[in-house]
């Protein structure tokens, strides 16, 4: 019989190189392309879950720092410094009030960023779990057989047909 024409022969696409069982050195089955499938996708959840522990504790830093700086910039050591010098030290804390104000706004933009990864998890929990519930459940066997069972049309093999 002719081989399945692949759907996208010009790309590496996970429908056409995951129909196969996973073989050892032996030619064994040791991995259903499915299971390696489902396991590359857990495997990323944990990655997005390590990567957003890791932006919130940017975040944190960030929050700290921008605490920090408001608050150097709101110290009044040389207030009373007067002339050049003084409008010099009012614009150096200002400055550092501006740079306060940009780290606070990056510190929220990394907490919004976390939050659509926290988003996302809890809706493929509420999705995907399920499925994957349902899917451990699955007899295999079972179900093959049912098909077969409904859709065969009959046990008598052609004479010179090679198999």
């Amino acid at each position: 019989m002719p081989e399945q024409q692949l759907l996208k022969p010009t790309e590496w696409s996970y429908c056409d190189c995951f129909w196969a069982d996973k073989k050892d050195t032996q030619g064994n089955s040791t991995m259903a392309g499915f299971e390696l499938l489902l396991q590359k996708q857990l495997k990323g959840k944990g990655m997005q879950k390590e990567m957003s522990e890791f932006v919130q504790g940017r975040r944190k830093i960030e929050e700290k720092y921008t605490n920090n700086l408001a608050k150097l910039s709101q110290n009044l050591l040389a207030a009373q410094e007067e002339g050049f010098l003084g409008e010099a030290w009012v614009q150096v804390k200002k400055s550092l009030a501006d740079e306060a104000e940009v780290y606070l706004k990056f510190s929220t933009k990394l907490h919004s960023y976390t939050q659509l990864w926290h988003e996302m998890d809890m809706f493929n929990k509420s999705t995907v779990e399920p499925v994957d519930q349902l899917l451990q459940k699955v007899e295999w066997a079972k179900d093959r057989e049912l098909w077969v069972r409904e859709h065969k049309m009959g046990n008598i093999c052609p004479v010179d047909m090679e198999i």
